[in-house]
């Protein structure tokens, strides 16, 4: 996701994404991922605010993939009908966050609201906001480039799989019936 600013390597990458864990497992209110964020920003040299953007649009990505699972489940247990019709709600919800964010980062629509919110600004933070907000959008870029989406969903599918694999056999290791 973060190709269109910087070609990272996977290691500092890796390193930014376990100190977001371990702040988010420390921390209230997701605060590891702004962690995450000051932490590739700093090992790459790269803008914080583009760094933070990547991860919201990550979360987007995880959101579609977390709301796609009950409709797997419902394969093998079934489910109340509220919560079918409130994971319909939240799917449609993240898809249509996902494509607001094509739409706004394809476009320069971003930039020129942006550029009209900082007139309306006192002179003193219209500078510094405008620039995080112009930078949080263009780490939001990595969803115009088609290439990176299909593998981009398929290893956010992979880590949820994964994620909830341990869950399972954690539970059936500890006789766990739910």
């Amino acid at each position: 996701l973060l190709a269109p600013i910087k070609n990272i390597p996977v290691r500092p990458l890796f390193r930014s994404t376990v100190i977001g864990f371990m702040g988010n497992y420390l921390l209230p209110f997701r605060a590891g991922e702004v962690m995450r964020a000051v932490s590739i920003g700093q090992s790459q040299g790269i803008s914080k605010s583009a760094a933070l953007g990547s991860i919201v649009l990550e979360r987007v990505f995880d959101g579609v993939v977390i709301s796609l699972t009950p409709f797997v489940v419902l394969a093998a247990v079934e489910l109340p009908p509220w919560v079918t019709r409130l994971n319909l709600a939240l799917l449609g919800l993240y898809i249509s966050g996902l494509l607001g964010l094509m739409i706004a980062t394809q476009r320069a629509w971003t930039e020129l609201w942006i550029q009209r919110a900082i007139v309306l600004m006192p002179i003193r933070f219209a500078c510094r906001g405008g620039t995080i907000a112009i930078e949080f959008f263009r780490g939001m870029k990595g969803i115009t480039h088609s290439r990176a989406l299909l593998p981009i969903a398929l290893l956010s599918i992979a880590c949820w799989v994964i994620h909830g694999m341990y869950f399972f056999l954690m539970f059936k290791a500890l006789d766990i019936e739910l």
